[in-house]
């Protein structure tokens, strides 16, 4: 038999196993439409991992959530820093320096005058 698809056949995708489709765009526009897809791609990463297992407005740190993710260090606190300016998640620091720890540390980011440490989903 041939022709068809197979379930799981073909290259790995990069969009976080999501589901793709071939679309006909004007080739002038292909560098941002990638970007924009993989920044929505690792947004959807970030929503998934921070509510799989958690209940609603359940702390996550950043070290959890960046072992869960395969994604570039400097990308990934662009785009949190960006979904907590448009309000879909909140970045804190931890105020009792005995609750951080080396791997919570090593997980973190300075931005702002701040060094971030949790991050709340939102939304």
């Amino acid at each position: 038999m041939r022709g068809g698809k197979r379930e799981g056949s073909g290259r790995p995708g990069k969009y976080q196993g999501l589901k793709t489709k071939a679309m006909k765009l004007p080739a002038i526009f292909e560098d941002q439409l990638k970007e924009y897809a993989e920044k929505l791609s690792i947004e959807h990463a970030i929503k998934t991992v921070c509510t799989l297992n958690s209940k609603p407005n359940t702390r996550i740190y950043l070290s959890n959530l960046r072992s869960k993710l395969d994604i570039d260090r400097e990308k990934l606190n662009s785009i949190l820093l960006d979904l907590s300016d448009r309000g879909i998640l909140s970045l804190y620091m931890l105020e009792n320096p005995l609750e951080v720890t080396a791997g919570i540390e090593a997980g973190s980011f300075q931005a702002r005058g701040e060094t971030f440490h949790i991050v709340y989903l939102l939304k």
